[in-house]
């Protein structure tokens, strides 16, 4: 019972600190290029998420140009309709996100993942998004890390993408 209220606990943690990432950020970015206007999920507003592709791929905007991707939209895990992020999948140790306004991922450590939780998670984007390092590296992605104590999360780029890239 402890550990699931302790879950549920970072979960709104991360929930809360994305959104106040997303709602002060000051980056700006092309927006994702939407194909065909459909709701989420296909229809049926199972997500109320507004105009979203419906393709197998989608392109997403960079200063190096378009990365097209797997179009991860047809399989979310969550939806958080007031910062317009969507969870592409929740693991054990790990959340991921993408910020549609930024065009921008976020890998989410929980407190006391370790380093294979980032690798699993990495892994996992990867899969998702159907690309590889060198294309991930492309894309806006943060790995965020919650400090010792408090809500505020600490954020860096992938450690294997040249900082210059991110």
């Amino acid at each position: 019972m402890k550990r699931s209220v302790v879950i549920i606990a970072v979960i709104i943690v991360v929930v809360a600190v994305a959104g106040a990432v997303v709602l002060f950020s000051k980056q700006g970015s092309a927006p994702l290029q939407i194909p065909e206007n459909q709701p989420a999920g296909g229809g049926g507003g199972a997500i109320s998420y507004g105009s979203v592709p419906s393709g197998d791929e989608i392109d997403i905007q960079t200063s190096q140009g378009a990365v097209r991707v797997n179009n991860f939209y047809k399989n979310l895990s969550g939806v958080d309709s007031g910062t317009s992020a969507v969870v592409l999948r929740e693991g054990p140790g790990y959340v991921l996100w993408y910020y549609r306004a930024y065009s921008s991922f976020e890998v989410a450590l929980s407190q006391g993942a370790g380093p294979s939780d980032e690798k699993t998670a990495v892994d996992n984007l990867l899969k998702i998004l159907g690309v590889d390092s060198s294309s991930l590296c492309k894309l806006k992605v943060s790995v965020t890390i919650p400090y010792d104590r408090g809500e505020e999360r600490a954020s860096r780029p992938l450690s294997f993408c040249p900082k210059s890239i991110q």
